[in-house]
């Protein structure tokens, strides 16, 4: 995007990460501009200030670490602002991020220091963490610029990093502040120098709210006052309820967890948007669930592609018979209004709260009708990455109850087969397909993913 016409010819609401994962932390100059803001004392936008990251050491020392030296690990680091004060109260600690500017200043005031810290330059979602940690933590909301797969990722790798026992902390948004980011308009300002430039500027912001999917979008259209040259940015922020923190937290294997309004333990009339989250990390790890066992295929996969649904002919299957008679005939949408999709994630989630719906658990109530990482959210992500069509026939392994299989036909017009190996869900699948008015172009069969050929 270069003109400002570029600007009048956008797309009128973006999907969430659609743009752009994040404002350009890793840009070397705005990394140096960034740092500025990190440092500065007279805001507490980019990093709290040094009085209150203070208060927050002393609580993380005291509350969290009982005042034993211990490992720390800190995600998102920034400067080291918080590192560098737990160090200096005798913890050894790394810390990793992804802007150099703000790793460089780190790592030139742990050596003029001389603190026990480590900083590493790496994207937290490609970086090994190690193990061998008591502590992990990742404050001011950074956990909620991930996109859910990439947060569930994240937690699974803290764990692995923690000692049995060890403690998570997560400062993260409050739902309700990750909506007020979203609803609060466009708006504009005009500066000398600032953040996304040097030279005079002019920035113009535009909020979205995506409720279905809980997730904030901000652009950031920045206008160079001598050239006119436009520079557009854009990032996405995703809430979650208290609720499905904790199941997040459950599921990568971390328990007792604790929610509390600040990092100093006590409600914070000066920053009410966070929730702190502390999970201990349980004696053995407990990955998410799976439905399916990983295929052990001995040939490369195949992909059938046609104008015709005729796909249990023209692939080649040995399928396990369907034993299960209940047809699920019974099942209806619930009367709450909202959209049909919407009414059968609710239908899903009621069922799964019965035990009617198999691998219920905290978190698959939450993802409804999609049973798995990401929910919706990966959905639409897989279904404008991969660009289906009218053309195309998808196959669909480990279908579930066959949600992102009837999203993938109703907003794309492909055609998908799903394979379960699971009697119930396929029964299940096909009941909710049939309420959903699309069984012309989306079928179920049970299946063991060994027998797919």
């Amino acid at each position: 995007m270069e003109t400002l016409l570029d600007l009048v010819n956008q797309k009128p609401i973006p999907e969430p990460w659609e743009e752009g994962d994040n404002i350009p932390w890793d840009e070397p100059g705005f990394s140096q501009r960034m740092l500025a803001e990190h440092l500065s004392q007279a805001h507490d936008m980019a990093s709290r200030r040094a009085p209150k990251t203070e208060e927050h050491v002393r609580w993380i020392h005291s509350e969290v670490l009982g005042e034993r030296p211990t490992r720390v690990l800190d995600l998102c680091c920034g400067p080291g602002l918080y590192t560098s004060r737990l160090a200096a109260l005798g913890h050894e600690c790394v810390g990793i991020d992804f802007s150099p500017a703000a790793i460089a200043y780190a790592q030139e005031q742990a050596v003029a220091s001389q603190v026990p810290c480590r900083y590493v330059r790496e994207d937290v979602r490609a970086a090994e963490f190690g193990a061998g940690f008591e502590l992990v933590m990742m404050v001011f909301g950074q956990f909620n610029v991930f996109r859910p797969t990439e947060a569930c990722t994240l937690l699974n790798k803290a764990r692995r990093a923690l000692t049995d026992g060890g403690v998570l902390v997560l400062e993260a948004h409050a739902l309700s502040a990750v909506e007020c980011m979203g609803t609060s308009g466009a708006s504009w300002y005009s500066t000398a120098q600032g953040l996304f430039s040097p030279r005079p500027h002019l920035v113009l912001e535009e909020h979205f709210w995506h409720a279905e999917t809980k997730a904030a979008t901000t652009r950031f259209f920045v206008v160079d006052v001598a050239s006119g040259r436009l520079t557009a940015h854009a990032m996405t922020t995703q809430g979650y309820s208290d609720d499905e923190y904790r199941s997040l937290l459950a599921e990568s294997g971390c328990d007792d967890t604790s929610c509390s309004p600040s990092l100093t333990g006590q409600e914070d009339p000066s920053q009410p948007d966070f929730v702190v989250l502390r999970a201990r990390a349980g004696s053995a790890h407990r990955p998410s669930q799976r439905r399916c066992p990983a295929p052990q295929s001995t040939g490369a996969d195949r992909a059938a592609r046609g104008p015709h649904l005729g796909t249990e002919r023209t692939l080649e299957y040995r399928m396990e018979p369907n034993t299960n008679t209940n047809n699920y005939e019974h099942l209806a949408l619930p009367d709450t209004g909202g959209t049909v999709a919407e009414r059968i994630d609710e239908l899903v989630k009621a069922l799964l709260l019965q035990g009617e719906v198999p691998w219920a658990s905290p978190t698959m109530v939450l993802l409804g009708q999609y049973g798995h990482l990401g929910g919706l959210a990966a959905t639409q992500m897989l279904a404008r990455q991969a660009k289906f069509s009218v053309e195309d026939i998808v196959l669909d392994v480990c279908c579930y109850v066959g949600g992102p299989a009837r999203y993938l036909a109703a907003t794309t017009g492909c055609r998908v087969v799903g394979v379960d190996r699971d009697e119930k869900s396929i029964a299940i699948a096909r009941r909710l397909t049939a309420l959903a008015g699309c069984q012309d172009r989306v079928s179920f069969l049970v299946g063991d993913l060994y027998q797919v050929h």
